[in-house]
């Protein structure tokens, strides 16, 4: 599943529009990011936890 299918599935399930769904996307997958520069972690709750971490070659 893409970005545009995500949206689409998540803007029928909430009952937004695509245009609404896509921005919620965006600030969250902002925050996130934004989280995530300041080398904080981010945790939900039964789907998973991102946080930065050093990659060893």
């Amino acid at each position: 599943m893409n970005r545009a299918e995500l949206v689409s599935e998540v803007s029928v399930k909430i009952e937004l529009s695509k245009k609404e769904t896509q921005n919620v996307m965006d600030v969250l997958s902002e925050t996130i990011g934004d989280t995530l520069a300041k080398k904080e972690k981010v945790t939900l709750i039964g789907f998973g936890t991102f946080q930065v971490a050093r990659r060893v070659l």
